[in-house]
């Protein structure tokens, strides 16, 4: 039905509670929600998250938040130019910290290969509906095969990473 959403009066917070099961797309659907509700009704948001059985999934709607002023900059430049994109490097490294500065190699970090996996996740799930955005070349996927969970390299090769990549492509 297409009903306007209904707010609590002010000073109450609107409270939304979302239940479905694992992998429904909850968390995906609050970060759209979220930026619907800040750019069209023009609302403060606050996305907390509550999942007992899954702690990353905290970790994984700021990830999702962070990704959405860059898809707007990348937007602006798909309607200015009227072309497509095509994401040519993407890929995080499985340290502490990674999605802060995914450019640095240098650093020696902490291995969290639960933030990697959560950062590959956010990517596919920022921008698996844009029309307009081709493709992504995930980097480094390396040839030798090597990888495994004390790689502190961008390769998800091994890693719980390398399971959101799988389950993505195969639509699981």
């Amino acid at each position: 039905e297409n009903r306007p959403v209904r707010f609590a009066h002010k000073p109450a917070p609107t409270i939304w509670m979302l239940v479905g099961l694992q992998g429904s797309g909850k968390t995906t659907s609050v970060a759209k929600l979220a930026r619907w509700l800040k750019e069209k009704e023009k609302k403060s948001v606050l996305v907390a998250s509550c999942d007992v059985y899954r702690p990353a999934a905290t970790n994984q709607l700021e990830i999702l938040a962070a990704w959405q002023p860059w898809l707007q900059t990348v937007e602006l430049l798909h309607k200015q130019t009227g072309r497509d994109i095509l994401f040519t490097e993407i890929g995080y490294r499985s340290i502490d910290g990674a999605g802060m500065k995914p450019y640095q190699f240098n650093n020696p970090g902490t291995v969290d290969l639960q933030e990697q996996a959560d950062l590959y996740w956010a990517a596919l799930q920022s921008t698996v509906d844009i029309p307009w955005l081709k493709g992504m070349y995930w980097w480094n996927w390396r040839a030798d095969g090597s990888g495994g969970e004390a790689n502190r390299d961008y390769t998800p090769f091994g890693k719980p990473a390398e399971s959101v990549l799988t389950k993505s492509w195969n639509r699981e």
